[in-house]
């Protein structure tokens, strides 16, 4: 719909929503009747053209005007004035009006979906990586701790540990003096009876043997 003001003459104030094909004038049949003697009986007409609303003269004697200028039609604009003989009129267009209404939020309705957006993962060893998230669902920010994969395994290589080498030489060494000291013994446990009992014999002779050669020597120290 298109809404006409009257801003000057006898008819100031005046409003009139007019259709496609309205016409303004002094005539009865006017959609918009003006009584300002500037004005013809059937002064313009108001149509629309694929949305676009035109104001066109319909042969007035006093004309339709563009601020100074004298035009046979004028596209209508929200809020513009336009001049019919000596009456100026203001222009409101009701489906401007509907779309600025339409397009305000109404009171109590839900909000908006926020837009989707990724959450950010970031790690301390370094890098970030993207992950996407629900459109309604706050940015998430996830760390990680990749250090652990860097870490060094417990068991480093034996170049590297240089007292685990000397702890191993020595135990080596003490398992080698412990053997040697037991050998004898493990041999003789392993012998028969009788040679045990032989050398046992050889042994008690020997020992005998030194103790009077000790005992010899003894005696010719002092004579």
């Amino acid at each position: 719909m298109l809404q006409l003001i009257v801003l000057s003459g006898p008819d100031e104030g005046r409003e009139a929503s007019l259709e496609n094909g309205s016409r303004i004038g002094r005539g009865p049949a006017s959609g918009l009747r003006l009584s300002d003697r500037s004005i013809s009986r059937e002064h313009a007409r108001v149509e629309t053209r694929e949305g676009v609303w035109f104001l066109v003269d319909q042969g007035s004697t006093n004309g339709v005007w563009d601020g100074e200028t004298r035009v046979a039609e004028l596209r209508l604009i929200d809020a513009m004035e336009v001049r019919l003989g000596e009456v100026v009129l203001r222009v409101r267009l009701e489906k401007a009006a509907a779309e600025v209404v339409a397009g305000t939020p109404k009171i109590g309705a839900p909000p908006r979906p926020a837009p989707r957006e990724d959450s950010i993962q970031f790690a301390t060893g370094g890098g970030a990586a993207f992950a996407e998230q629900d459109a309604e669902v706050d940015l998430d920010i996830e760390w990680s701790d990749e250090t652990e994969a860097a870490t060094p395994p417990a068991s480093a290589p034996k170049s590297a540990r240089p007292e685990v080498r000397d702890l191993q030489r020595e135990e080596l060494l003490r398992n080698l003096q412990r053997e040697r000291g037991g050998l004898a013994r493990a041999d003789m446990s392993q012998l028969p009876g009788w040679v045990r009992a032989v050398l046992m014999l050889g042994v008690a002779l020997v020992s005998a043997g030194v103790f009077y050669a000790v005992m010899q020597g003894i005696k010719s120290t002092r004579s």
